[in-house]
């Protein structure tokens, strides 16, 4: 107790005797530091320093007496365009003298404080500065004041810095700044902790580190006399980021490096703008960064280098393709010529995960006026997110697979601004890409195992794959140009050239359960050129075979051309061709078949929608061509009026079996009153159920909504028949049939009350009948009109044939006609004998004098002819009238 009571009173007298020595020195050396102190700076400065007041005090800053200057005001060197007159304000300005100094006459300030104040420093846009204020001294000997500092400190002082000629403007304030070290008229060199505000840090229109807290250690060296400035290894922290800086700054050459100790991506994008590499924006994680800056002595401009690495970054691009765990390293330079012409990135190496699969890639950058970028990269890629990142989804959903690529590419750009991830992929790319098990489920088309491999060479691609479509094998190669760009969503289409093989397709096979509304249009992202082999195709009942065709497709049409298939034991090529017109399509195709089996067509096709005439009726061998063409909708229904067709076909060895409306002509021949009575109409029935013809030949045209037939001869094993009429698309039938009937005649009526049924000598007798109304009802009579058309037909040919033997008798017998002594009168009844008159009255007919058979010449020879030519008729014609049914 009494030992604490002794060292309290020890202290107290030390601390007494201490605060009376101070008071002793600024009592006594008051005046004189004021003297000395104002002398000096008035000597020093080239304006006028103004002081609001100026005191020493003993207490301000022990053990020093303080020389205090209240509101200090120094204005600015003259400049142009100025902003502000101040150089220097302060509240208080305060130099710290020791005391035992003092005592010595020795005026040596040891400290200095600066309290609440601005500090602004500008440089014009000739480059001088404000603060050119203060003069050399010539003689230091002179004044005994000096600068002796051992630390000086601040507190609370706006600092503003103004470059126009460099485009630089700072503002900070400054909460703290304390320094331990020396400062003397010829150097400084201290240790400085400093905390401060950043308010506005812009270079070149960019604002840095905008309202970041910061603080810093440093250690810095300036050389008064030669002017040299050499920071020594120090810190700056703001955020989550440190900064190591360095450097020595002389008057013509100076070198600065800064590094960077796991610098925060994200609080960099804060604080440091990078819309020049918008490619950064979206990283995240943690990077270290060695920047060094070196202006050799006698250049202008300054050499940048930079090298940089970053661990375990995430590279949000988009939602779906996002690099994770990325890890790259990498370097920067202005290049030999300190300008952005000669600067360069390089990027050794990038890797990381991409959607959990490995990759790895390599960047260059250079010249950054007119940049040029070249890289190469490896991946795995998993392709069900890659093809939801690029344009595959919209064709196809894959549900599983994978592709390994190996690309390089490289490109120029007008800016900086412009190179993005997007912009690289539309430059030059080449490599390869190898895909393993790909598989796509869209509605039911299935596309499984797929494998193969590609090379891209400027955009485009060149592939090979094979896999199965459903439960076929398919191949396929080819070149798809533009690929790259189209498949990230930049180029609105590509053009595939393409060879392709499938095994085999069944349409029911990719036929959804649910009904969906069709909407057909013609694709406008693709131009395709490809060549189709298939071993078999399957729709329904159809089954070809041996397939192979070419197919274009265009925007505004799509042509398929050089089909050749097996169809129905036959041969069929054809090219068809689907066009844009107006607000629907227009469909034309030509097509040639051969060897075509009748009754498996019809089961192909499913009877063609009908159920008069079926495969089961049929037998024979198809040949000819068709062309057609019709209008349809993007629903694919097809506008009846539109349809335009035209048909050659021939059938061989045919055989119509059963066919059922064949028996309603029986019926009709058996129901009518007359034909039941000349013909046999069971016989016929019997007959109609299986008829044998050799060759059938017409032409069928389609138009107006109907089917035009052409008359055609059919030649069968029971009756010749000769056909024309129309088929419309209301089922309705118009058909003429013009039937030559020879066994089928009841012998008993060769002879009746309708006259008598003679055999010209060729056995042919003919019936006419009509047949319309509806398919499935048709109704059939006698057709009167082209009975009456066949009559005035023959007559016509008959009258022809007699004026052709007439004009030749007369040629041949003009002569004897002259020497006839007698003039002769014809008068030709068909009821009637050959007649003739003298004009003396005499009648040679009962003078009992025969002219001799070869004697008969001239008009008698003729009509004996002609007598002779009537009794050969061809044919033998049923003319029946309107009473007689």
């Amino acid at each position: 107790m009494k030992t604490l009571k002794i060292i309290g009173i020890i202290a107290l007298i030390l601390i007494s005797l201490g605060a009376s020595l101070l008071w002793y020195a600024a009592s006594k050396y008051e005046e004189v530091l004021k003297t000395v102190v104002l002398g000096e700076l008035n000597s020093r400065l080239k304006t006028e320093m103004k002081v609001e007041s100026l005191e020493v005090s003993p207490f301000t800053e022990l053990p020093f007496v303080s020389l205090n200057f209240n509101e200090v005001f120094l204005p600015a060197s003259k400049v142009k365009d100025a902003t502000n007159d101040t150089l220097l304000y302060l509240q208080s300005l305060s130099l710290h003298f020791n005391v035992f100094d003092l005592l010595n006459e020795d005026f040596r300030a040891r400290k200095l404080s600066l309290n609440q104040g601005l500090i602004n420093l500008e440089f014009d846009v000739d480059g001088l500065g404000n603060f050119e204020v203060i003069s050399e001294r010539k003689d230091s000997a002179s004044s005994p004041f000096l600068l002796k500092l051992e630390s000086f400190n601040a507190r609370d002082i706006r600092f503003q810095y103004q470059d126009k000629p460099k485009n630089i403007v700072i503002n900070q304030d400054i909460h703290l700044l304390k320094s331990i070290g020396k400062l003397s008229e010829s150097e400084l060199d201290a240790s400085l902790s400093l905390d401060f505000r950043s308010n506005t840090t812009v270079v070149d229109e960019t604002n840095y580190l905008k309202g970041e807290e910061l603080s810093s250690e440093l250690a810095i060296y300036f050389n008064f006399e030669t002017k040299q400035f050499v920071l020594r290894p120090s810190s700056l922290q703001f955020s989550k980021t440190e900064l190591d800086l360095a450097g020595d700054f002389k008057t013509e050459s100076y070198e600065f490096s800064i590094q960077t100790k796991g610098i925060d991506l994200t609080e960099l994008q804060t604080n440091v703008p990078l819309s020049s590499l918008d490619f950064l924006t979206s990283a995240k994680g943690n990077a270290n960064c060695s920047l060094r800056l070196t202006k050799p002595e006698g250049q202008t401009d300054v050499q940048v280098d930079v090298s940089f690495q970053a661990k375990n970054l995430s590279y949000a691009l988009d939602s779906i393709f996002s690099p994770t765990k990325f890890d790259v390293e990498g370097t920067f330079t202005n290049g030999k010529s300190q300008n952005n012409s000669t600067s360069s990135l390089n990027i050794a190496l990038a890797s990381g995960r991409l959607n959990k699969n490995p990759f790895s890639a390599k960047l260059v950058l250079s010249n950054f006026n007119k940049p040029s970028l070249s890289f190469e990269t490896k991946a795995s890629l998993d392709f069900t997110q890659l093809a939801q990142w690029t344009n595959l989804d919209s064709l196809l959903t894959p549900s599983e697979g994978q592709i390994d690529l190996a690309l390089n590419g490289s490109g120029t750009y007008a800016k900086l601004e412009a190179i993005s991830i997007q912009s690289i992929l539309l430059q030059n790319i080449e490599g390869q890409l190898v895909f393993d098990g790909l598989q796509f489920d869209q509605e039911q088309m299935e596309f499984a195992g797929l494998t193969g491999s590609c090379e891209v060479n400027n955009n485009n691609l060149k592939y090979t794959l094979k896999g199965r479509l459903k439960e076929q094998e398919i191949e396929s190669k080819g070149l798809v140009v533009g690929v790259v760009p189209w498949a990230y969503k930049l180029s609105s289409r590509i053009k595939l050239d393409a060879e392709i093989f499938v095994d085999g397709i069944n349409v029911e096979d990719f036929a959804s359960p649910a009904q969906h509304e069709i909407s057909f249009v013609l694709p406008n992202w693709i131009w395709l050129d490809a060549k189709v082999r298939m071993n078999s195709f399957e729709w329904s009942n159809l089954l070809a075979a041996n397939l192979s065709f070419e197919l274009q497709h265009r925007p505004s049409f799509s042509r398929l051309q050089n089909l050749q298939m097996k169809l129905a034991k036959g041969d069929v090529t054809a090219d068809a061709i689907i066009r844009k017109q107006g607000s629907v399509y227009k469909l034309s195709t030509q097509s040639k078949f051969d060897g075509i089996d009748v009754k498996d067509l019809f089961f192909s096709f499913n009877q063609f929608g009908q159920n008069t005439l079926e495969d089961r009726h049929l037998e024979g061998v198809l040949g000819g061509s068709a062309n057609i063409e019709f209008l349809f909708d993007e629903k694919l229904d097809v506008l009846p009026s539109s349809i335009f067709g035209e048909s050659e076909f021939n059938i061989y060895k045919g055989r119509l079996i059963k066919f059922e409306p064949l028996d309603e002509v029986a019926d009709y021949f058996a129901s009518n009153f007359i034909l039941k009575r000349v013909f046999k109409a069971e016989e016929l029935r019997k007959e109609l159920q299986d008829i044998h013809f050799d060759t059938l030949t017409n032409t069928l045209l389609v138009r107006n909504e109907s089917i035009y037939l052409p008359q055609m001869s059919i030649k069968s094993s029971v009756l010749d028949l000769d056909v024309d009429g129309t088929y419309n698309f209301k089922n309705e039938v118009d058909f003429h049939l013009d039937f030559y009937i020879t066994d089928l005649m009841s012998s008993s009526n060769s002879s009746s009350e309708f006259g008598e049924i003679e055999d010209d000598g060729t056995g042919r007798k003919k019936v006419f009948l009509l047949m319309t109304g509806s398919v499935d009802d048709p109704e059939f009579s006698l057709d009167k009109e082209r009975k009456r058309e066949e009559r005035k037909k023959k007559v016509q040919s008959e009258t022809k044939v007699i004026k052709d033997l007439i004009k030749d008798e007369v040629k041949k017998g003009s002569e004897e006609a002259l020497d006839l002594e007698e003039d002769f009168e014809v008068d030709w009844s068909p009821e009637e004998e050959l007649e003739t008159s003298p004009k003396n009255g005499i009648d040679t007919s009962k003078s009992g004098t025969a002219i001799p058979a070869e004697k008969q010449k001239g008009i008698k020879g003729l009509l004996n002819k002609l007598k002779q030519s009537d009794t050969t008729k061809t044919e033998l014609e049923f003319d029946f009238e309107d009473d007689d049914l």
